[in-house]
């Protein structure tokens, strides 16, 4: 998926799902694949049920017997809303071209 701009809401996607967006608040919710972000910027939230997270910025992580979760800023000065969530599969978000 790419989108050069505005807000994005997208749920229910089985597979892997490679994000690459411009300004604008996000919304992934995969049920079973994983996810692969990069030049994502905004305040992010991650919720993983099962799987792994990867990422090349500081977040602050949570884990608890339903899985992981993780918050943070992508980028300086970001104010778009990130939310990408997964109930089986992996998150992978890199800061440049992934």
């Amino acid at each position: 998926m790419k989108v050069d701009s505005g807000d994005v809401k997208v749920a229910g996607l089985r597979g892997p799902v490679v994000v690459k967006l411009g300004p604008g608040d996000v919304e992934v919710e995969v049920d079973s694949g994983d996810v692969d972000g990069s030049q994502l910027r905004g305040r992010a939230r991650l919720d993983l049920d099962s799987g792994d997270l990867d990422c090349d910025l500081p977040l602050v992580v949570e884990t608890d017997e339903d899985g992981a979760s993780a918050r943070g800023a992508l980028g300086e000065g970001a104010t778009a809303r990130i939310g990408i969530s997964t109930a089986s599969g992996d998150i992978a978000l890199r800061w440049g071209d992934g």
